[in-house]
């Protein structure tokens, strides 16, 4: 009996790689997984392919696919895009993988253009790391007169899907270029201002092309290493981030419903879909919130980051932490807790003076409310940015912090509207499988099922009347809190001022000689 078309999704991240088998409706037939393999270099926290691609060939072996079988499978990958490394076009590593979470201490955001990227500016996006690769392996691997570089600077998950193919091709798709803060957002091609600053070549950098493209077969060692089908194509993969929203949009069409997309899988974040604008990718990073080019190049993700994970709440337990959520937990003086934007560039937030909680339980309390005050303020913040999609009427929950019912009814109650979880697995390969289907397979009707399968799994949970007066008033104290505060640092003191903001652009570039379009 036929089974039909399968896709194959292999999820990298920083702890852990999942390998996602769907069948040709979309449901899961297995996803075993293993440790993601770490080394260290230099003292920096690296991924080495050498290792890395053997435990994938072997984990996707284990899935027994019938390398008979003449039905076809579509192969794609997923995962971290802040990795980067620099590989020479033969396939040879020539420096692994910087990890995401490694801070780059070579260059300051100060020292980098960043006007187009839509990017506020991290030491851990993959720019920042450029300078360590290229004081590793040298400048540039020297070429013959006429060919093109040597050296390739790419992220990990580009560079498996390369070893698939036997390295005889290298791309990426917009949503990894685009993380790697190299990438003009606007209009969707390769920064020229960041690769000059940068010393970057064109090409020593993949071809971009858009997600779901078919890039090739996968080499016969790769065939005969993982019993592949004969009948097996590789194709362009997304950023986790991009995925996890491509299938976060697809479910909320399903339940027609205006919801607010909050993956609060490894990081609390909030996303909105917006038609690409010149005016929204460089007015984002002002109110420290990010584009990204997304699964076509008309598309912008914009995504603001509070700080809450999964690994977070489970730290918290350990200190036998009680936090059920009552009325008394909002009356509490709030702490603006450090998002990950002040985190990562040295700011580290505000704690009010003489209202610092005096014990543990009482600081993880009010953490935990305030990375809460925290989305719902980022989702103002969207708001105003005038690019809205219209009125939203909830909170799309997905990934680990969907499984903690107390954190979905204290985003209830602070949101001031119902939170729907949705239970559908690894989000990320289900976004980048649902997008296979849809540019493969063209049968609407197995996707519209598998969504509509979700949408009837959905949980729609609401805070009551009480707990969501209590929230309100604690979100307005907090709010005046952190005006006072972000005043006071000269940080945030008047409403963003579009003209002012154009002008200082125009200065910039006229002080800038850029080779800007």
């Amino acid at each position: 009996m036929s089974m039909g078309e399968r896709y194959l999704i292999i999820d990298m991240g920083s702890t852990k790689t999942e390998i996602v088998l769907y069948d040709a409706s979309l449901t899961v037939l297995a996803a075993p997984s293993f440790p993601t393999p770490r080394s260290h270099h230099d003292g920096y926290s690296c991924i080495d392919p050498k290792s890395y691609i053997p435990d994938i060939l072997r984990t996707i072996a284990g899935l027994e696919l019938e390398s008979a079988s003449t039905e076809p499978l579509y192969v794609s990958v997923t995962g971290m895009g802040s990795t980067i490394l620099v590989a020479s076009r033969d396939g040879s590593v020539l420096y692994p993988s910087i990890a995401w979470y490694e801070e780059a201490k070579r260059l300051v955001p100060s020292q980098l253009p960043r006007r187009w990227t839509g990017k506020f500016p991290l030491p851990s996006y993959p720019a920042y790391k450029v300078p360590i690769l290229k004081e590793a392996v040298g400048a540039h691997v020297a070429s013959p007169a006429g060919q093109r570089p040597d050296v390739l600077f790419l992220s990990l998950p580009d560079y498996v899907l390369a070893a698939l193919g036997g390295y005889r091709s290298w791309v990426t798709d917009r949503s990894f270029a685009s993380r790697s803060m190299l990438f003009d957002d606007a209009h969707s091609q390769w920064d020229t201002a960041m690769l000059s600053e940068l010393d970057v070549g064109g090409d020593e950098l993949p071809e971009v092309v858009s997600a779901g493209e078919v890039i090739g077969e996968p080499s016969e060692e790769v065939r005969r290493a993982a019993g592949l089908p004969a009948k097996t194509l590789l194709l362009a993969g997304m950023h986790d981030h991009i995925a996890t929203t491509y299938a976060a949009n697809a479910i909320r069409r399903a339940l027609g419903a205006a919801l607010w997309i909050n993956p609060g899988g490894t990081t609390e974040s909030v996303v909105e879909l917006y038609p690409v604008s010149e005016t929204l990718v460089t007015e984002a990073p002002t109110r420290m919130l990010n584009t990204e080019a997304s699964w076509r190049p008309d598309v912008l993700a914009v995504i603001a980051y509070p700080t809450l994970s999964g690994a977070i709440l489970q730290f918290a337990e350990t200190f036998a932490l009680d936090w059920s959520v009552s009325e008394a937990l909002f009356d509490r003086a709030p702490v603006a807790a450090p998002p990950r934007r002040r985190l990562m560039t040295k700011d580290k937030g505000i704690l009010p003076a003489g209202d610092c909680p005096d014990t543990v339980e009482e600081l993880w309390k009010a953490l935990i409310l305030s990375t809460q005050y925290e989305l719902r303020s980022a989702c103002d913040e969207l708001t105003e940015l005038g690019h809205a999609n219209g009125e939203r009427e909830g909170v799309l929950l997905l990934g680990g912090q969907a499984k903690v019912s107390r954190l979905r009814t204290l985003k209830s109650a602070v949101m001031q509207a119902p939170v729907y979880t949705a239970r559908a697995g690894n989000i990320a390969a289900l976004g980048v499988a649902l997008l296979l289907h849809e540019s493969r397979s063209g049968r609407a009707a197995d996707r519209d099922a598998a969504l509509q399968r979700i949408a009837a799994g959905v949980r729609v949970e609401n805070a009551d009347s009480e707990l969501r007066g209590a929230a309100e008033r604690g979100y307005h104290r907090y709010r005046e809190i952190v005006d006072q505060v972000d005043r006071a640092a000269g940080r945030k003191g008047a409403p963003f001022d579009k003209d002012k903001f154009e002008e200082q652009r125009d200065n910039e570039g006229n002080h800038e000689d850029t080779g800007r379009r």
